[in-house]
C-alpha cells in the first residue's frame, strides 16, 4: 500500500497537524527505547488538546473560501477591459500637472493658518485612542468565552479524529514504523 509522496494533497489533517503535535509531545519525555516510545505514543494519543477540533473547523471552512475564486476570477476580464479606457486619461491627467505645480505657492501660504487647527486634532485622536483602549479593555472577556466555545465541539467529532488518528498510528506501527519513523521517531 503506497501512503503517496510527501506533501500530497491525499493527505489528511492529521498528516499536517496531529504528527507533529504527537512527535512533539512524546519526544519531551525522551524516549529511549521502542517500547518507551511506543509507551508514550499511547499516553499522549489520550491527551490530544482540543485545539485539534480548533484545527478540523478552519480546515472546515476552505473549500468554503476556495468556492469564491470562480466569482473573483469572473470580475478579472471586466477589470481589464476598463485598462484602456484608464491608461486613455493619462495624457490629459499629465496636461494638468503645470497648473497644479503653479497652485504650490498658494497652498504653501495656508500651512501657518492649518497649523494652528493641529492642537484640536491631536484631541480628536487622543479621544480616539481612549475609545480604543476601552475596546480593548473587553478582549479578556471575549476571550474568557473562548473554552466554552470549544468545548461546544461535537465529542463524536473528536472521538472519530482519535479513532483515526490511532487507527492510522496502529497501522504504521505494524508496518514497522515505516513512514511514521519520518513523521514520529526522526532522531
Amino acid at each position: 500500500m503506497s501512503l503517496g509522496p510527501p506533501r500530497s494533497p491525499d493527505l489528511s489533517a492529521c498528516d499536517f497537524f496531529l504528527w507533529g503535535n504527537l512527535k512533539s509531545k512524546v519526544y519531551v519525555r525522551k524516549p529511549r527505547t521502542v517500547d518507551d516510545r511506543k509507551v508514550s505514543i499511547r499516553e499522549e494519543i489520550t491527551t490530544v488538546p482540543q485545539e485539534v477540533a480548533t484545527v478540523l473547523q478552519e480546515i472546515a471552512t476552505v473549500p468554503q473560501e476556495i468556492a469564491t475564486v470562480p466569482q473573483e476570477i469572473a470580475t478579472v476580464p471586466q477589470e481589464i477591459a476598463t485598462v484602456p479606457q484608464e491608461i486613455a486619461t493619462v495624457p490629459q491627467e499629465i496636461a494638468t500637472v503645470p497648473q497644479e505645480i503653479a497652485t504650490v505657492p498658494q497652498e504653501i501660504a495656508t500651512v501657518p493658518q492649518e497649523i494652528t487647527t493641529v492642537p484640536q486634532e491631536i484631541a480628536t485622536v487622543l479621544q480616539e485612542i481612549a475609545t480604543v483602549l476601552q475596546e480593548i479593555a473587553t478582549v479578556p472577556q471575549e476571550i474568557a468565552t473562548v473554552p466554552q466555545e470549544i468545548a461546544t465541539v461535537p465529542q463524536e467529532m473528536l472521538l472519530n479524529v482519535m479513532q483515526n488518528f490511532e487507527e492510522r498510528l496502529r497501522t504504521r506501527v505494524q508496518q514497522e514504523g515505516r513512514h511514521l519513523s519520518d513523521i514520529i521517531f526522526r532522531k
